[in-house]
């Protein structure tokens, strides 16, 4: 069994029981020919007949009810149901009998509830003068169109939700802006400018920690370069005493005095002659 829906006409068991109800039909129907479907003249429908306005005139006259009293002796519960459809659609007039029956009928048969949704809404909305009733069940076509559309939809909505995900959980991207000279400079997102201050501060912390105090002994030393003392030879100043180097006297400058000195230390003493002794392990010396 084919079905394209869950609402009226939308079963190919529905198809084959609007086929049952024409034939039903064309036996009361004094002329069959207004049955005729429009677009295939040897198919006779209740749904879509030619003469649509003979056709309803027919079935006000008794052959609707006539119709529904044999469906309902034949305990065939969807045949009554869609004959009650197919009348609504047309604007046949109902009367208070046929109405009760086809209310109970809906009520206790296993149609689905879409179908007895359709079919509740309708009773209840159902203006019984001539204004045809319109169910919005799609055929197999329109329905196969309209099933498509919607997995296409889903597949749509399901992939921009994956695309918006994957965009919020990536960083903001850094802006690229241009300078007076027309080069391009690439911006600091937020993430990165916390970073940055936060890395600035450390190294401030840093420097103020390990920086040693100012020594209070020396004096200043700026301004005091190539500048010695008036007063006293002795006195220089704070970079000469720390920095200069004392003069080392050449060897040609060097006091008489020093060289004997040095020549004191550094003499060895004659030589001693070798005299003969009378001790024991000694030996005479001729």
């Amino acid at each position: 069994m084919g079905v394209w829906g869950h609402g009226i006409y939308q079963f190919d068991s529905d198809l084959d029981i609007l086929d049952l109800i024409a034939k039903e039909a064309t036996k009361m129907f004094p002329d069959p020919d207004c049955l005729r479907c429009p677009l295939m003249s040897d198919y006779l429908t209740l749904r879509f007949p030619i003469d649509k306005p003979t056709t309803v005139e027919q079935l006000n006259a008794g052959i609707f009810h006539r119709l529904l009293r044999r469906f309902k002796h034949s305990k065939n519960d969807m045949a009554v149901i869609l004959l009650a459809a197919v009348g609504m659609e047309l604007g046949v007039k109902l009367d208070e009998e046929d109405i009760l029956m086809i209310k109970v009928t809906v009520m206790k048969a296993d149609i689905g509830d879409e179908k007895r949704d359709q079919m509740i809404k309708a009773l209840e909305e159902y203006k019984n003068d001539g204004t045809e009733w319109d169910f919005n069940s799609n055929g197999v076509i329109e329905t196969a169109n309209d099933t498509l559309k919607e997995a296409i939809d889903r597949k749509e909505e399901a992939a921009n939700a994956e695309s918006e995900i994957k965009t919020s959980a990536q960083e903001p991207a850094a802006t690229v802006t241009h300078d007076k000279t027309g080069k391009q400079s690439q911006g600091e997102n937020s993430t990165q400018k916390e970073l940055k201050s936060a890395l600035k501060k450390s190294k401030e912390e840093n420097h103020v920690a390990f920086r040693l105090p100012k020594s209070k002994s020396q004096p200043s030393l700026r301004g005091q370069e190539g500048k010695e003392s008036k007063n006293t030879s002795s006195k220089r100043t704070a970079r000469e005493s720390i920095f200069t180097l004392p003069v080392r006297e050449k060897p040609e400058d060097l006091k008489e005095d020093s060289m004997d000195h040095a020549e004191s230390i550094f003499r060895l003493p004659p030589p001693q002659p070798m005299t003969k002794g009378r001790g024991k392990g000694n030996r005479e010396l001729g």
